[in-house]
């Protein structure tokens, strides 16, 4: 029997825990992980996570969790999963586990679904601005649309009040 590694990858300056996977060879799949990040294709919210890494020079740092028999591998892999959103790391996750589930909507989807569809150039502003004020992207990205939108509730209620008057 071998060996699996239970392995997380982390933000480079902040250690804090984004994907969490598991690997024979973990340093290899994080050479995956990249490699897939740099195709533009890959959609993956884990792709889009380290694209966003690599788009700023860095990359992610490698933390091996555990070392298991590979029979209890899945099980290990989603007790970490679960671990560390029970902790409220904000994972990149796009399954539960290896069996293909699909994870429930949690914010590092949310992140991932705020910004896959937009323009490059309009998600770099994006990016620099999230740095600029020491935010995640997808966390400065519900802050501007919960402020664009009670904007635009604003104006509406006001044009309906206005409108109501003539």
């Amino acid at each position: 029997m071998s060996d699996v590694t239970i392995y997380a990858l982390c933000e480079p300056d902040t250690g804090e825990v984004r994907y969490i996977g598991r690997s024979a060879n973990p340093t290899r799949r994080l050479h995956a992980h990249v490699s897939q990040a740099r195709q533009v294709t890959h959609r993956a919210p884990s792709a889009q996570w380290v694209r966003g890494l690599l788009a700023v020079g860095v990359g992610p740092s490698l933390r091996v969790l555990e070392i298991v028999n590979v029979d209890d591998a899945i099980m290990a892999e989603e007790r970490a999963i679960a671990r560390h959103r029970s902790m409220r790391c904000e994972l990149v996750n796009a399954v539960t586990d290896g069996r293909g589930r699909l994870s429930q909507p949690g914010m590092a989807l949310l992140d991932h679904l705020l910004t896959i569809n937009m323009p490059l150039t309009v998600r770099d502003r994006l990016v620099a601005a999230a740095q600029a004020d020491r935010r995640k992207v997808g966390e400065l990205a519900r802050v501007l649309l919960e402020d664009g939108l009670a904007a635009w509730e604003r104006a509406h209620q006001n044009q309906g009040k206005q409108d109501g008057e003539q």
